[in-house]
């Protein structure tokens, strides 16, 4: 699946930190999917080059951009085909074409798709021509009567139903579509709290009641997913799915939040593993106004960024960044009974609560990881909110340093566990020095004889692969079971070292001690040295 975010005013918005950002919000060989707004009639045309670049910085760290490029089909298509050709020719990876933005609206086709159809006709038949293996995204309303969705319109079902005729025409045509929680799809408070002078540790019921409701209604209006993914399922056997926006609406006045992010986190985790789902980007990126998940310092509300950037990272910023450290972990089944890593999202609330994962007992535990995101406050936030009044004390609980575990908080993050085989325990080898009988009653060996040490060793439960022999000195002098070795005068140490066939090792030593042989006295009779012409006898030698 390809996640990220809507690209609306990011190259207005963004400067080299807040890029570095973004980059650094995927892990190395992951990819960060944005949705590149070329639609707009204020868009500035020279962005296609600075898409450019961030394509090739994404490459150079390792990482990857892909495009959803979301076209103006308004404009001349020989232009807009122009400046499509340009950034695909320079490499960057469009995974799609999008047909402009919310084109179905009152205020662009008004819900009538043939007009929607005859604005990017002539655009998708340049770029068909040039490319013809290339996805095309249509739009689809969000609300039709027929989804289960609440507030469902009947005009929407008109458009829908011509745009999914058109769709299953073509093999290369697939749905794009919008979800937002708001009052017209699903009860969602909408309307902003009152505005407070924010202090730090103070507790503001009001603001702390809002974000609990705000909460609890999304989390209890998720089917509002399921039903738009049922109803794309059902009319649209087969086809693509591309979410290329999706959150609250009214987004900039309430988000920012533990509460909001709470939510964003719900769907990151459950949407961004449905294999109905082929991309999912979050509204929205980098961005002059609230609604970006990296967006400016507030003029009275925000404290300067020690990096030097003009914008800020957000709690929406901080929560994808912590899914992409698990997006391509399997999620963890109740009982781990195969060696793999596994990934549990932890919801908001008390992550103090036991791991409710239970592991195989053929499986030993290798590691935990575990990250999250925590606040006092369900308001509490990362920087600057709507709800400030001004010459608050901007609120920074929420960021990418602190992981802890509030008492009397609230967080969510996730557990990352690595299982393996259970190997078994491995009973270490024995050896001892068997050594020949000693040339004295002192345990002593005669200097200049050679004598033979043997390694007696065993495993219980293998073999022995390997034997080393070392002196005194350190030096290797024998890789067998046995060792001769010449006896040299006062004491010496021989050290053995085996292993078995399991890196078991064991070891013994040995010490060897030398001495001269003293001279054996002479048994010849005394008349023998009275014969001239016998030999002088050993002893009259030593006598002499």
């Amino acid at each position: 699946m390809y996640y990220g975010t809507n690209g609306e005013n990011w190259f207005d918005a963004e400067d080299p930190i807040s890029r570095q950002w973004v980059i650094d919000s995927v892990l190395p060989g992951q990819t960060f999917t944005l949705r590149y707004r070329a639609d707009k009639p204020d868009t500035n045309p020279e962005d296609r080059f600075k898409l450019i670049s961030l394509a090739e910085d994404f490459k150079n760290a390792g990482k990857h951009l892909s495009v959803v490029y979301c076209i103006n089909i308004k404009d001349d298509a020989n232009v807009q085909f122009d400046y499509f050709t340009e950034v695909k020719e320079s490499g960057v990876d469009i995974i799609a074409v999008e047909f402009g933005n919310e084109t179905y609206s009152k205020e662009q086709a008004n819900f009538n798709f043939a007009v929607y159809e005859s604005w990017f006709t002539p655009v998708k038949s340049l770029i068909e021509s040039t490319y013809p293996t290339m996805k095309f995204l249509i739009f689809l309303a969000p609300r039709p009567k027929e989804s289960g969705v609440l507030g469902g319109r009947k005009d929407h079902s008109t458009f829908n139903n011509a745009a999914i005729a058109y769709i299953n025409t073509y093999a290369n045509c697939h749905p794009t579509i919008h979800i937002y929680f708001n009052d017209r799809e699903c009860p969602v408070s909408v309307t902003s709290p009152a505005k407070v002078t924010y202090t730090p540790g103070t507790l503001f019921p009001e603001l702390e009641t809002y974000y609990t409701d705000l909460y609890d209604q999304a989390m209890a209006n998720t089917n509002l997913w399921d039903y738009t993914l049922s109803y794309l399922e059902s009319s649209l056997p087969s086809k693509e799915v591309y979410i290329t926006e999706w959150g609250f609406d009214n987004y900039g006045n309430i988000k920012n939040t533990l509460a909001t992010g709470a939510v964003a986190w719900h769907i990151w985790n459950t949407y961004g593993k449905d294999p109905r789902i082929t991309a999912l980007l979050q509204h929205n990126g980098i961005s002059k106004a609230g609604p970006g998940f990296i967006f400016p310092v507030h003029p009275t509300n925000d404290t300067p960024e020690p990096s030097g950037s003009s914008n800020k990272r957000r709690v929406d910023y901080f929560i994808y960044k912590m899914f992409r450290a698990i997006s391509d972990v399997a999620t963890a089944p109740s009982v781990i009974s195969e060696p793999g890593v596994y990934n549990y999202s932890i919801p908001l609330g008390n992550i103090n609560d036991a791991l409710p994962i239970a592991v195989d007992p053929s499986l030993s535990l290798v590691g935990i990881e575990f990250d999250s995101l925590a606040g006092k406050y369900m308001y509490s936030s990362a920087g600057a909110t709507e709800w400030m009044a001004k010459n608050s004390t901007p609120s920074y609980e929420i960021n990418d340093t602190d992981v802890y575990l509030p008492e009397d908080g609230k967080a969510f993050g996730y557990f990352k566990i690595t299982v393996d085989v259970m190997l078994p325990i491995n009973e270490k080898p024995t050896v001892v020095i068997l050594k020949p009988v000693p040339d004295t009653s002192n345990d002593e060996y005669y200097v200049g004889s050679t004598i033979e040490l043997v390694a007696d060793a065993a495993d219980s439960d293998g073999e022995i692969t390997s034997y080393k022999w070392m002196d005194t000195n350190g030096n290797t002098v024998g890789t067998s079971s046995k060792l001769t070795i010449p006896v040299l005068e006062d004491l010496n140490t021989y050290y053995v070292f085996v292993k078995d066939d399991k890196d078991g090792e064991a070891t013994a030593f040995v010490n060897i001690r030398g001495v001269v042989k003293p001279v054996e006295p002479c048994n010849k009779p005394w008349w023998c040295f009275l014969r001239p012409s016998h030999k002088r006898c050993k002893c009259e030698e030593l006598n002499k």
